[in-house]
């Protein structure tokens, strides 16, 4: 399976070019994930499986790994189906805090979403100067 790869400012968009995400191009995909985080700081991923019919195991344990990587970097990582057997498999694995919509732009507007609500908390821990007072209120 061919992947196309479509980096913005803020996050990137990989496309699935039909098929089944097997255990090949799981590995093909995650190769590419770990270079755009390694190399390009990217946090933010979305995943368009649009074109897929089908997810092996190993195309769902490549998605809880790039969620969870996205997830401790304060990112968000999204896939876009319309596919009722990726979403069923996607539904049955139960990975936690994933994002899966049925869109591209609802999954760009997700990934701003979070990137504000991000810039928000952020600027919660500034005012607070980190810190609780001192009987224990915020």
């Amino acid at each position: 399976m061919e992947f196309s790869i479509d980096k913005k400012e803020q996050y990137v968009v990989l496309t699935a070019q039909g098929g089944i995400l097997d255990a090949t191009s799981s590995a093909a995909l995650e190769k590419q994930v770990v270079q755009l985080y390694s190399q390009e700081k990217y946090i933010n991923y979305i995943l368009d499986l649009d074109q897929v019919t089908q997810l092996s195991e190993e195309g769902i344990a490549l998605i809880r790994k790039i969620n969870t990587l996205c997830q401790r970097e304060s990112g968000i990582f999204v896939t876009v189906s319309t596919e009722d057997d990726v979403l069923d498999a996607l539904d049955q694995a139960r990975i936690e805090d994933m994002v899966s919509l049925l869109t591209l732009e609802e999954a760009i507007d997700a990934i701003f979403m979070n990137e504000l609500e991000n810039e928000f908390l952020g600027d919660e821990v500034d005012e607070d100067h980190g810190f609780e007072s001192i009987d224990g209120e915020d």
